[in-house]
This record gives C-alpha cells, sequence and structure tokens, in this order.
C-alpha cells in the first residue's frame, strides 16, 4: 500500500511528533508499505512566531494539491494543523478523498499562552472542525481522548494510538547493569 503522511513537522526539527511519524514510517515500510511524505523541505517556510524551532511553510497551495495527485496514495494520513496540513485536508475535502489525522500538540493551549488575545474557543473551533472531517482521528492517550471530546472532537472517531519509542534501540546486553 502506498501511504502519504503530510505533515508540517518534520527534519531537521527534532521533537516528539517528528520521531513519532519518522518511526511510523520505518515499521510501515518494514511490514512493506510504500512512505511518501509531504513536509517544509518542498516549500519556503519561516519560523513560527514565539516558536522559532517550527517552521511554517509558505507557497503550500495549490502545490499540496499536485504533490497529492502526482503520489496517487492509497492512503493518507494528516499528521499537523499547519499549512500543509490544512492544504492536504482542503485537497482531500474537495476531491472526496479519505484521510486520517492525529493529534500529537494541543495547539490551542499554545495560543492563548503566546497569544492570549485569541479567544481560546475559536483555537478549539479550528481543531474540532479539522479533525471531525476525518476517517479516523489518532490521539496518545485516553487523557487527550476525554479532553478532546471537551473541546468538540468527535470520540466515535477517535483512537488511541499510543507512540513509544523504538525499544529495539537500547539493548541491555550493551551495557553493564548494576
Amino acid at each position: 500500500m502506498k501511504i502519504l503522511i503530510a505533515t508540517d513537522a518534520y527534519f531537521p526539527q527534532v521533537n516528539g511528533v517528528v520521531r513519532t511519524l519518522h518511526e511510523t514510517g520505518e515499521v510501515l515500510k518494514e511490514q512493506g508499505h510504500s512512505i511518501e511524505y509531504i513536509t517544509p523541505k518542498l516549500f519556503l517556510t519561516f519560523p513560527m512566531p514565539k516558536y522559532n524551532e517550527i517552521r511554517l511553510s509558505i507557497n503550500v497551495w495549490p502545490r499540496v494539491g499536485s504533490l497529492i495527485k502526482k503520489i496517487k496514495p492509497d492512503a493518507i494520513h494528516i499528521a499537523t494543523e499547519g499549512p500543509i496540513g490544512t492544504m492536504a485536508r482542503r485537497y482531500c475535502l474537495k476531491n472526496n478523498l479519505k484521510f486520517t489525522t492525529s493529534f500529537h500538540t494541543r495547539f490551542d493551549k499554545y495560543l492563548k499562552l503566546y497569544f492570549p488575545i485569541i479567544p481560546a474557543k475559536w483555537a478549539e473551533k479550528f481543531l474540532a472542525n479539522f479533525h471531525n472531517k476525518a476517517e479516523r482521528i489518532l490521539v496518545t492517550t485516553e487523557s487527550m481522548r476525554k479532553e478532546l471530546i471537551d473541546i468538540g472532537i468527535d470520540n466515535n472517531k477517535m483512537i488511541t494510538w499510543t507512540r513509544g519509542g523504538n525499544h529495539g534501540a537500547f539493548n541491555t546486553n550493551h551495557y553493564i547493569l548494576f
């Protein structure tokens, strides 16, 4: 199966979302799937205000749609709600393509912290609208699921997706344990 992952968070960023998406891609490849990514490396970017480690892509429309069309994926996963994720979602909805999303970070809480002038309900409504159009919404924990229900995300679409590290990366045979 050819799987497309559209994400605003990917290398050279170093964070949990990037690690999760990379490891997921590697496991899927080991299972025989073909993985394609649409990431910020394909676009002009600028640092996100007050969170410089995150780079936001510009010039994403209509290029994201062209990339999806060119890749011809069997499955589409939209991992982030940024410019790339938003345009991938838009393309999917316009073309009646099913997709999944994942909820990694409560950016509505970042907005409240860094931009308190923006009403929290606006960000929550955006997140609920963004994710509720997906076939399935992958969430990290049961407690996150409960938080997301409270902001209007459809509980029937949520699936708990525990993300762990690559446990094979740590082999106790190489260490002396005391």
